[in-house]
């Protein structure tokens, strides 16, 4: 009954509470066309030596006229349908039925009314809905979804009428929440590849430093070129974790080998910089103008390939600038803990007396 379900709807939005915000609801589709409801007489419609079928076709022939064929223009199917002419009050009574050399108005053979009805009718499992759009943005749903959680389980325990949630902020908060989840995996599996790498627990921890820097990267890029945090965007994030790593195993690898050998951190770091530097740019570059053309805004469907190519790229940059420059701080730093290294004091700077 909608005119229940629309009462129970103005109940539920003077019960729900959003703190920080307002809660208003409104009808997804408010808008309502006359429609006519027709009733067959099918007695009449049988003296005729007719079906409802036939008199179907024939109607819905004249309001919508026949599809004689569909043109096909790029990616676009256009029917073309063809109608007989009438005139702009249309009124489905005055259509003829040609039964038995004579025309039989439809009014004979049915019951006509003209009821307003929804423009657009929803159903979920064959049963008729109304949606409802409501004030709440992701973040609202994010951090406060537990609690209007509870206060719709409440309304449906004192109402008995279910509502449903739904909608891109829950699409969204869905999507982050398992992509999140699939991140928190790939780290682990990446830790510990690493870790029986080298057997060691903290470089691991060093190179994985690098993923965070790569995130930054990606959110920023899709940021400033006006991308959504869509599926595509967000698979590009879980494939850089693998890749944004590389960078820092190179820098990582050759510090622990020249530290080992010599035992000297600081020379280490110098020289990683020295030798590390050309492989780690030039990895970097190749990647990144592979992955140029799928940012080019060219073809169909371009926009879900280049949110893909900006998470990477975005990620890519980021990552190997912050390992040149970050990875040996970082390294230097837990040697100098895990080893009991003393950081060395800054020399002082001298003064400078002019001469007179």
């Amino acid at each position: 009954n909608r005119e229940i379900t629309e009462q129970a709807a103005d109940q539920l939005a003077g019960r729900i509470t959003n703190p920080g915000n307002t809660f208003t609801m409104a009808r997804q589709y408010p808008e309502e066309v006359d429609t006519y409801h027709i009733r067959f007489i099918t007695e009449r419609i049988m003296q005729l030596g007719l079906s409802e079928r036939q008199v179907i076709d024939f109607m819905e022939s004249r309001a919508r006229g026949n599809m004689i064929t569909e043109w096909n223009r790029e990616d676009e199917s256009i029917a073309l349908r063809l109608f007989t002419s009438r005139d702009t009050g249309f009124d489905p009574g005055d259509i003829r039925i040609p039964v038995r050399g004579r025309s039989v108005p439809v009014r004979e053979i049915a019951t006509i009314s003209r009821v307003p009805e929804l423009q657009q009718l929803e159903r979920i499992d064959q049963a008729p809905v109304l949606s409802y759009v409501t004030s709440l943005s992701l973040a609202d749903w994010w951090f406060n979804k537990e609690d209007i959680r509870r206060q719709l389980t409440a309304f449906t325990r004192d109402t008995g009428i279910q509502v449903r949630v739904g909608g891109s902020a829950v699409q969204v908060d869905k999507l982050l929440r398992d992509m999140g989840t699939l991140l928190l995996i790939s780290l682990i599996l990446i830790y510990i590849i690493l870790a029986i790498q080298y057997e060691n627990l903290k470089y691991p921890i060093i190179i994985l430093f690098a993923v965070p820097f790569a995130w930054v990267g990606s959110i920023f890029l899709l940021w400033a070129a006006g991308s959504t945090l869509n599926t595509l965007s967000l698979m590009g994030v879980l494939i850089l974790t693998g890749i944004a790593v590389n960078d820092a195993i190179l820098k990582v690898d050759f510090m622990r080998r020249y530290l080992a050998e010599t035992g000297n951190l600081d020379e280490a770091i110098r020289q990683a910089g020295l030798h590390r530097f050309r492989p780690v740019v030039m990895t970097t570059l190749t990647t990144t103008l592979g992955l140029l053309p799928m940012v080019i805004p060219v073809g169909d469907g371009y926009e879900f390939r280049q949110a893909l190519g900006l998470a990477l790229m975005g990620g890519m940059i980021t990552s190997t600038l912050l390992t040149l420059y970050l990875i040996p701080l970082i390294f230097k730093w837990v040697e100098t803990i895990t080893s009991g290294r003393k950081i060395p004091e800054a020399e002082p700077i001298p003064e400078i007396v002019p001469k007179y």
